[in-house]
């Protein structure tokens, strides 16, 4: 099995994430390429019901519940602490989260803004340019259109880095887009070997 193209998609709520993401993910199966995702909920969630087996389990006291059926796999993990913004418990989860996805291509993860993965941020306001230089492994930005790239950015942006309004951002931008992340993929790879 080769290792999956990961690509994180970032940037505050409501820029637009989880539609850049579904189109991601169509453009990708297009390809006919297997994708997985990962969405970061910075508040608490819950996937299962009242009343179900699986809901009972884990009133009762379980740590973690697995549910599978000829069709489906899900499992349930209390963590024993809430995991801290950016900690090494954060990122120990995603890397956990990362290798129960099985054979995929590729794989899109919503938020872990401080994960190192090529990341596609996404920006709506002016003062959203910050992340810019706060974040690592920046590859490509889409913003909005009142968020037009300041002189700043314009004038010292790195000229691997691929800047897209907003309205562009679907097919041959996409193809853009992801050809960006893979270039940044394989030289981060690159380099990762080199220091083994």
């Amino acid at each position: 099995m080769s290792r999956p193209l990961i690509i994180q998609v970032v940037g505050y709520k409501h820029t637009g994430k989880t539609t850049m993401i579904c189109k991601l993910i169509e453009q990708l199966r297009s390809k006919a390429l297997r994708v997985a995702t990962v969405k970061h909920d910075a508040h608490d969630f819950d996937i299962d019901r009242e009343g179900t087996d699986t809901w009972r389990h884990g009133q009762a006291g379980a740590s973690a519940v697995a549910i599978a059926s000829p069709y489906r796999t899900a499992v349930m993990r209390s963590e024993a602490q809430p995991l801290q913004r950016g900690s090494i418990g954060e990122r120990e989860q995603l890397e956990r989260l990362l290798s129960l996805l099985g054979d995929v291509d590729v794989i899109v993860i919503e938020g872990y803004k401080a994960a190192g993965y090529p990341k596609i941020l996404l920006i709506r306001e002016p003062e959203h340019w910050r992340l810019l230089h706060e974040l690592t492994s920046v590859c490509a930005v889409v913003y909005w259109p009142e968020a037009e790239p300041p002189p700043s950015v314009t004038g010292n942006v790195q000229p691997s880095l691929l800047l897209v309004p907003l309205a562009d951002a679907h097919g041959s931008s996409l193809n853009r887009l992801l050809a960006s992340v893979q270039a940044n993929a394989s030289k981060e790879l690159q380099g990762n070997e080199g220091e083994a």
